[in-house]
């Protein structure tokens, strides 16, 4: 077995550990997280051009990097009809993009979410404390 197939199987793998340390309280994220990364593996199954490989390795990668560094997840501390409340752990890792003073940690709030994780957001207000 060739050296590229060898990095795509631990890209693969490094992205199912990933995904468990970013949803761990989310039982729906956590699920839906692997079908979507099986998915998007088995859509390029049939890629031979080494490039073309490298380039969606780099994707994993970037993808590794977003779920370890770049997620955050809010917690639902209140909920009633109309309103609901998250609060958001703020960390260092975070960034300035998440300190306690930004107007909307969460201005990009269901980006990336598939349409079965969309329904139910509405309108969410932060708890910054």
């Amino acid at each position: 077995m060739s050296s590229l197939p060898l990095q795509v199987l631990r890209s693969y793998r490094q992205l199912l550990r990933s995904r468990k340390l970013a949803f761990a309280s989310d039982p729906r994220a956590l699920a839906s997280s692997a079908v979507e990364l099986r998915k998007q593996f088995e859509a390029n199954r049939g890629l031979t051009d080494a490039q073309a490989i490298e380039g969606c390795l780099q994707g994993c990668r970037d993808v590794d990097d977003m779920l370890r560094n770049g997620l955050v997840q809010g917690e639902v501390v209140e909920e009633a009809p109309g309103d609901v409340r998250v609060k958001v752990p703020l960390e260092k890792r975070h960034g300035e993009a998440m300190d306690k003073g930004a107007v909307n940690p969460l201005e990009h709030m269901g980006e990336g979410l598939f349409e079965e994780e969309k329904k139910g957001l509405g309108d969410v207000k932060v708890d910054k404390s």
